[in-house]
């Protein structure tokens, strides 16, 4: 997992946002638990990085819920 690759996927979550956002609210899960557990375990290196571009997503103003 890159930066790139969670920037990538928080630039879905934002292009979908308040349009679907029980798919955004899902999306952003998946991405939680990716990010996850690349830090639990995967290689050492851009932990905090990755943490921080994936909580971009907290920004976007979609209702979170889940059904």
């Amino acid at each position: 997992m890159t930066l790139e690759d969670v920037q990538a996927r928080v630039a879905e979550i934002r292009s979908i946002g308040a349009g679907d956002p029980e798919a955004a609210h899902s999306k952003e899960d998946d991405l939680y638990r990716d990010v996850l557990q690349f830090i639990a375990y995967g290689p050492q290196g851009l932990h905090k990085e990755l943490a921080y571009a994936a909580l971009e997503t907290q920004e976007e103003d979609f209702p979170r819920w889940c059904a």
